[in-house]
């Protein structure tokens, strides 16, 4: 099941594409989570870089 959501980014990727105290929108599906704007990533690996922002607050 898709599941839409915001997340602040706690910490950057090795690539740099994320920017740390930024809210994204994100998607997660089937163990992957979509960062709009910036990369897919595998779930486990995402929540070590984000935390969750309540009912879509920015």
């Amino acid at each position: 099941m898709l599941r839409k959501f915001y997340a602040k980014c706690i910490k950057s990727d090795s690539q740099r594409r994320l920017i740390v105290g930024q809210v994204y929108e994100c998607e997660a599906w089937q163990g992957k989570t979509l960062i709009h704007g910036a990369c897919i990533m595998d779930s486990k690996t995402f929540w070590e870089n984000f935390e969750p922002k309540k009912g879509g607050e920015q």
